[in-house]
């Protein structure tokens, strides 16, 4: 969501809005860091989306507080991962011209062209 979620009723329309999806999620990476009656959780994880089977990864972090007796979030937050470049098709032309671009830069006698 490009909106910050930051009250209980917009909190509820992201989370309806999110498990229409019927995402399950993996942590790939984690870094928990843990106080008094508090601790923090920051990494990356990956979600399969059980509507259409799509994978979205994103950065998180959750603040959990211990309030009453029990563990609660205190803040969420989390981050799609940005897309991958995709590199733009190749033909053998192409190839070939790379090489002849370093040839070329063979020919200088200069290192710092050559590598």
């Amino acid at each position: 969501s490009d909106a910050p979620r930051t009250d209980d009723a917009r909190i509820k329309d992201y989370c309806d809005a999110f498990l229409l999806k019927k995402p399950q999620g993996t942590v790939l990476e984690s870094n928990v860091i843990v106080g008094t009656n508090w601790c923090q959780d920051a990494g990356i994880y990956e979600f399969t989306m059980g509507s259409d089977g799509s994978k979205v990864k994103a950065r998180y972090s959750f603040v959990y507080v211990y309030e009453d007796n029990e563990w609660k979030i205190a803040h969420h937050h989390s981050s799609v991962m940005p897309e991958s470049i995709l590199p733009s098709p190749m033909e053998k032309g192409d190839v070939r011209r790379l090489f002849d671009r370093w040839n070329g830069a063979l020919a200088t006698l200069d290192s710092s062209k050559v590598a």
